[in-house]
């Protein structure tokens, strides 16, 4: 299933663009990039959190995407902001400044916009590593390594960007050619008026977006996978054809984005903080995880502490995660956040659409490492036991989830970023 945020965080660019007014239109100062880390990002090779099984999430140095548009949304009618021809290359690198050069001239027209969109050539480098329970799995220009993860004590020399022909698989056509653009979009309501002097930020999280797999066993008999390589929806492609048995690989899940606005010119960008949630206390305690077992939720924060917004993964374990994708009605009080989980609804043309909320979270904590826990309050959110079915796909089933009728302890740990 693939739902879009609001405004929310996502994986990351980093560019500075001026749009100057013209023609009617508004100009916009607008901003592309990776969100910047809240705490302090480290290079070594234990960034990567140890797995307990043959998968883990990848520590992520870089993803490179191929952008060709920039849209505005408004219901089913798309329009360019800007565009490349035949594409503009970026780098998604968590913490540091990309500076991106470009420097088209373009406008916002006046009004009232449903999202934004922007679309990428269907496929992707990425300088990335992981650490399973048996290898250290790493990318090279020419290939995927794995080595003893016990023998690694510092990234290795041929560290470097390695090139898949294919990014998403759900709507790749090809393992091994050329496949169509694809795209990631957030829904939320941008009103842009005359009088404007607005600062637009599309922030990408590439924290915990690629996963690996080390290659031991086979995919279809292994139950700990994480996605991508469990996914089987990938428009009539055999799973095999892009990422075959006892080969290690890295793969790419739906690319999340974030949209920020702001009419202050000195504002701080919101910084972010990503962490593992489970029901089971003991799934987030020692040294290794099995990441099958947690939600992955990256929460952004505003300069003054508030909390901007949130995403977790697509998860690995289907239903029974606790976090569905979408997060809404943040509130803080004091050190401690709530806010409401849940998918998302829209029409038929992904036009207004909104958080479901059956799920409620308070009195979530931040924690400032990577090992102690924090607990909150999981329970029924307004919409528990509601009928929604998302229009078009009847098979995706009732978006809402039932009520628990009573309350459970969500444990949190911060992953490093």
């Amino acid at each position: 299933m693939k739902y879009f945020t609001g405004v929310s965080i996502l994986a990351g660019i980093s560019s500075l663009v001026l749009f100057t007014g013209c023609g009617g239109g508004q100009g916009v100062t607008l901003q592309v990039g990776s969100i910047p880390s809240a705490a302090a990002s480290r290079s070594d090779v234990t960034d990567a959190a140890k797995s307990s099984t043959a998968f883990a999430y990848a520590k992520v140095d870089g993803v490179k995407l191929q952008l060709t548009r920039l849209q505005t949304k408004s219901g089913s009618n798309e329009k360019d902001i800007v565009s490349w021809s035949p594409y503009k290359e970026v780098t998604i690198a968590p913490g540091t400044d990309n500076t991106l050069s470009i420097s088209e001239e373009a406008t916002v027209d006046v009004g009232t916009y449903t999202g934004l969109k922007v679309r990428y050539n269907n496929s992707y480098s990425v300088k990335a590593f992981c650490r399973t329970s048996t290898y250290f799995v790493y990318t090279t220009a020419a290939g995927i390594v794995r080595t003893a993860v016990g023998s690694v004590t510092s990234i290795p020399s041929d560290y470097d960007y390695y090139s898949y022909p294919f990014a998403e698989l759900t709507t790749a056509t090809t393992a091994t050619g050329t496949n169509s653009e694809t795209m990631a979009e957030t829904n939320g309501s941008l009103t842009i008026s005359e009088s404007d002097s607005l600062r637009l930020a599309v922030l990408f999280d590439p924290s915990y977006l690629v996963t690996c797999y080390d290659g031991t066993g086979t995919l279809a008999s292994n139950s700990d996978s994480l996605a991508p390589f469990n996914w089987s929806n990938n428009n009539g492609v055999a799973k095999s054809a892009f990422f075959p048995d006892s080969s290690a690989n890295f793969g790419i899940g739906y690319i999340p984005i974030f949209i920020w606005s702001s009419s202050n010119a000195s504002e701080a960008l919101p910084t972010a903080e990503t962490y593992g949630s489970s029901l089971t206390a003991g799934d987030l305690s020692g040294a290794t995880l099995n990441y099958a077992d947690l939600a992955i939720v990256s929460f952004a924060f505003n300069a003054d502490g508030n909390m901007f917004g949130a995403r977790a993964r697509i998860g690995s374990s289907g239903g029974s995660n606790p976090l569905y994708q979408m997060f809404s009605d943040y509130s803080m009080s004091s050190s401690t956040y709530s806010f409401k989980n849940g998918e998302w609804q829209c029409n038929s043309d992904y036009s207004d659409c909104g958080p479901i909320q059956d799920r409620s979270i308070t009195g979530f904590t931040r924690t400032t490492d990577y090992t102690s826990t924090s607990s909150a309050t999981y329970t029924d959110g307004p919409d528990c036991g509601q009928t929604i079915y998302f229009p078009g796909h009847s098979e995706w089933g009732n978006q809402c989830r039932s009520c628990l009728g009573s309350s459970s302890t969500l444990t949190w740990r911060q992953l490093v970023r």
